[in-house]
């Protein structure tokens, strides 16, 4: 099925194409250059149009395939300045006459069920006069809608909406309850996405579009609340996550969206009343058990957090954050080897980074253990200083260390020399990038080089062939000829052996 919009019909791209391309083109030649599949629809358009005086159709040479057949041209007035005001009424007359014809055709298509004519008719009347654009618009979407094209249907009412909001309504009354669901889904999805892309005052008016045709759809519900928490509308955003959640109450993850506005609310005891409904329903549901274990963390009940996050990584184990707020948790209770396991674990699953280094160092130190703090300590400057592993600076980076090694273990050579070593390591690496650099720049170079000596070697040959050619002119002696000739041999032999 060709899908046609407000605006953008064939007859549309018809005119369009006679007005910027002045000539006459066959029936044929524009099936085929605007891709309108059958050939016979141009056939009924054109002559439609030519009705209506939009274009001029008759006997001719086409442009395109230069046969002698029945030819479409565009309309172009030739219209001296004098009597053009007294023709600009007639003119509006015309075009309030030719839309009226337009719409009435229209009518009768609706009547008859021929919604893709119906189309083209209000597009024709569109184009003829843009007066009443929004009940053109709202009958096109009505059209759309029943020929099952609801987001072309969509963008078309919403051009209607956009000038009277009673559009909406109107089309509520008047089609079905299947289609309405159809027009209300789109909505709603086209909502969601201008969520996404972070526009919430659109998506706000798109969901409400939704509701307003169908108002029992939990997720447009939902849709509407992260609109309205976007916009900070807090309170708002609540209302609807509850109605959402009237007509879904098993919806986990809305419930969790309940529980964030309620955090940011300070709603402390509807908060952990929404984590307690997840974990009835969906004990397993992701990051639910961090989620609470984090909050208990952040009011002190380190007891209850750390069962919460034994039962995040419990449900997922690759979890790195809840390893590290096990960490967390277990070191400010004091047992710094739980904490170190932790830290451990969340490192072999993610990976280093600075605070996870520093946090592990810590609780290292907090156990005794200062030697082996030394690493993580290590490895957290050497981030520090080069994140990215491009660039080092071995003298600070060995002061601070060595200043931290004598003030905690001041007798421990083997630890100065073991920093030293790794420091002597990094930096013979860092020098063999530096050298491989070098060894590369210095081909290029030398590529730069030969390439400037073979075009100077080829310039000289030229030189010496353009004198011998002048010695031959000059009629000068045979051994001047021969001797520069020989020359010039001699270089191109030089230059590409």
């Amino acid at each position: 099925m060709r899908r046609f919009s407000a605006g953008f019909g064939n007859s549309d791209h018809i005119v369009s194409f006679l007005e910027r391309n002045p000539g006459e083109y066959c029936d044929d030649c524009l099936s085929s250059i605007l891709d309108i599949r059958p050939r016979q629809q141009v056939n009924q358009i054109c002559n439609r149009l030519n009705d209506y005086g939009s274009i001029h159709r008759g006997r001719g040479r086409c442009s395109s395939c230069h046969k002698n057949k029945l030819v479409n041209f565009a309309y172009r007035p030739t219209i001296s300045p004098t009597p053009q005001k007294i023709e600009s009424k007639e003119s509006f007359k015309s075009k309030e006459a030719i839309q009226q014809n337009h719409l009435q055709d229209a009518e009768r298509f609706m009547s008859n069920k021929q919604y893709a004519e119906a189309i083209e008719s209000f597009n024709l009347a569109l184009m003829s006069n843009d007066n009443d654009s929004t009940i053109i618009y709202r009958e096109v979407g009505i059209a759309l809608s029943y020929l099952g094209e609801y987001s072309a249907a969509v963008q078309s009412i919403n051009k209607a909406f956009q000038v009277d909001n009673s559009s909406i309504q109107d089309i509520r009354n008047r089609l079905s309850l299947d289609i309405l669901g159809n027009l209300s889904k789109e909505w709603s999805h086209e909502g969601a996405i201008f969520i996404e892309r972070g526009q919430y005052a659109e998506a706000l008016e798109a969901v409400n579009c939704s509701l307003t045709l169908f108002q029992y759809d939990p997720i447009t519900w939902c849709r509407k609340g992260r609109a309205l928490l976007g916009q900070g509308r807090y309170h708002e955003a609540l209302d609807a996550i509850n109605n959402s959640l009237e007509l879904y109450p098993a919806n986990a993850t809305v419930i969790r969206i309940k529980a964030l506005i309620h955090n940011i609310l300070r709603e402390e005891s509807e908060e952990f009343a929404c984590y307690s409904d997840i974990i009835n329903i969906d004990p397993t549901f992701p990051d639910i058990w961090y989620d609470r274990g984090m909050r208990l963390y952040t009011q002190d009940h380190l007891s209850e957090a750390l069962e919460s996050v034994e039962r995040a990584i419990k449900t997922d184990p690759n979890n790195m954050f809840a390893h590290i707020l096990k960490g967390d948790i277990a070191s400010k209770l004091g047992r710094n080897n739980d904490a170190i396991f932790a830290y451990t674990q969340a490192e072999s699953i993610g990976g280093s980074n600075i605070e996870l280094l520093d946090k592990k160092a810590k609780s290292l130190k907090k156990s005794g253990k200062h030697l082996a703090a030394l690493l993580p300590q290590f490895r957290s400057l050497i981030l520090r200083i080069n994140p990215r592993y491009k660039r080092i600076l071995p003298s600070s980076m060995r002061s601070r260390v060595v200043k931290e090694t004598w003030m905690e273990w001041s007798n421990q050579k083997h630890v100065i020399e073991g920093i030293d070593r790794c420091i002597k390591d990094r930096i013979e690496e860092l020098v063999k990038i530096e050298q491989e650099e070098k060894r590369k720049l210095q081909e290029r170079e030398e590529e730069a080089r030969l390439l400037k000596e073979s075009r100077e070697r080829e310039r000289k040959a030229r030189e010496l062939l353009e004198r011998a050619e002048r010695v031959r002119r000059e009629q000068f002696s045979a051994e001047e000829h021969y001797r520069i000739m020989q020359q010039a041999r001699d270089y191109y032999k030089d230059l590409y052996g």
